[in-house]
């Protein structure tokens, strides 16, 4: 037995008209918890979550290229080259001082969208030149 009933829908006529596209990037872009942004044709940002205006002290983010934001000559060449595929790099944003692994992909409209994960690869602190075994385990 259903529990609600509805008129079955026309063949060829969709039941909602089709999204934006730029709407559908911003909603993909919102939804992703580590900063993350759109970028356009020209390398910059038409989209960008919270998480990426607060890795960059930044309230507004839309219209800045990566380089503005980041001071990181390599994440803006690393943008440029994800135009023509996808890209990853362990990048070192000089404004905070934070390493990030940055993964860039091109979408249709020849924009991409970029996804910066913090990376946790720090050196190890140095170990003593000689390890000594205890001598209550002798």
């Amino acid at each position: 037995m259903p529990l609600f009933w509805r008129k079955p829908a026309q063949a060829g006529t969709p039941a909602l008209p089709p999204p934006d596209q730029a709407f559908l990037l911003r909603e993909i872009v919102d939804g992703i918890p580590d900063p993350a942004a759109i970028l356009d044709g020209r390398g910059q940002i038409s989209a960008a979550n919270a998480a990426l205006g607060n890795l960059f002290s930044r309230k507004q983010c839309e219209g800045r290229t990566l380089l503005e934001l980041s001071r990181s000559a390599e994440l803006a060449d690393a943008a440029a080259r994800a135009l023509g595929g996808p890209v990853r790099a362990q990048i070192r944003l000089p404004s905070s001082d934070t390493a990030v692994q940055a993964s860039i992909s091109p979408v249709s409209g020849g924009s991409a969208i970029l996804v910066l994960r913090m990376s946790c690869a720090r050196p190890w602190p140095r170990s003593p030149a000689r390890w000594r075994p205890s001598s209550a385990a002798a």
